[in-house]
């Protein structure tokens, strides 16, 4: 048995990504398969099925790049650097090694998922060893066109922003998990095939999946449509033959929607909450300054994130 499964039968799943890589959709499929989302945040216009966030974690992930001015999808090479006090400040360690003792007393298999989570590798690998447990982490990529322009549908991110910001997220993913118990998921295999990718996904990560993949009837056919990627790839070509057209933007919702949706009792969504309800001064600032970094064209100043 391996470090992904230890102490009482525990196992933990991190799921990494930039938004709207596909991470919503492997989180839901790992709920389908044994795994908990603790208090999972409800799903909006720009993810009907569920996002499959603990609201806990936003909200503690959120506060912490707060302190610094570090954003999610945040495109500096420093920005890491940033975090560092935080990091090193034992409090929120704490904070977060209860909060994980607790849930997994509760459910001993967890998937955790966040965009921001990856700036908080090293407090999550901590906080699970000191409850008896090695994450496995999985990484979701998508085609950077993909995330932007559907960032720039949902979140009114600048483009040119969000595939730096992609960039900067996707190094940074590799780097700290690199030697890690990991696996790099593509959403579009995910899509077009679940099934052989979450046994390879499994049998890496020495993962439990009840029930398993092989399963004629499973709950993830519910969940994910196996033709979604055709389907997919029609929206993304009329989406392209519009703004040829001089038509504008293209319902990227629809774009989204394919091939995941709820299945019978399924849905994960307990908090009551959405991500429109979790700190959203912290999101129209964040906007603001993006548009204000593009605007300039330029480098952030020297003294990176002066404080007022």
């Amino acid at each position: 048995m391996g470090d992904a499964v230890t102490s009482q039968g525990r196992e933990l799943v991190l799921v990494l990504g930039p938004g709207r890589s596909g991470t919503s959709t492997m989180a839901g499929a790992l709920a389908r398969t044994g795994f908990q989302v603790p208090d999972a945040l409800d799903g909006d216009d720009s993810n009907p099925t569920g996002f499959y966030e603990p609201a806990w974690a936003v909200d503690f992930h959120t506060r912490l790049l707060e302190r610094v001015c570090v954003h999610t999808l945040d495109g500096d090479p420093a920005a890491y650097d940033e975090l560092a006090k935080v990091l090193a400040d034992p409090e929120p360690g704490a904070e977060l090694t209860d909060w994980l003792a607790t849930e997994l007393a509760a459910h001993p298999r967890l998937v955790i998922k966040d965009p921001r989570l990856v700036w908080f590798r090293d407090l999550w690998v901590t906080a699970a060893q000191s409850a008896g447990v090695s994450p496995a982490f999985v990484v979701m990529l998508r085609h950077p066109a993909e995330v932007s322009s559907s960032r720039s549908e949902f979140y009114d991110a600048p483009q040119g922003t969000a595939v730096a910001g992609w960039i900067n997220v996707v190094l940074l993913t590799e780097r700290l998990t690199r030697g890690s118990r990991r696996a790099f998921v593509t959403y579009a295999d995910l899509l077009t095939d679940w099934r052989p990718v979450l046994s390879t996904m499994s049998a890496r990560l020495d993962l439990h999946l009840d029930p398993a993949p092989d399963v004629s009837t499973h709950p993830i056919d519910e969940f994910i449509d196996p033709g979604a990627a055709s389907t997919r790839t029609r929206l993304v070509g009329a989406r392209r033959a519009r703004l040829a057209a001089g038509s504008g933007r293209s319902d990227v919702r629809d774009h989204h929607r394919v091939g995941v949706g709820w299945g019978p009792g399924l849905d994960p969504g307990r908090s009551g909450r959405t991500r429109r309800g979790v700190r959203p001064r912290a999101r129209r600032r964040g906007r603001d300054r993006a548009r204000a970094l593009a605007a300039q064209g330029s480098a952030r100043p020297t003294s990176r994130r002066t404080r007022g």
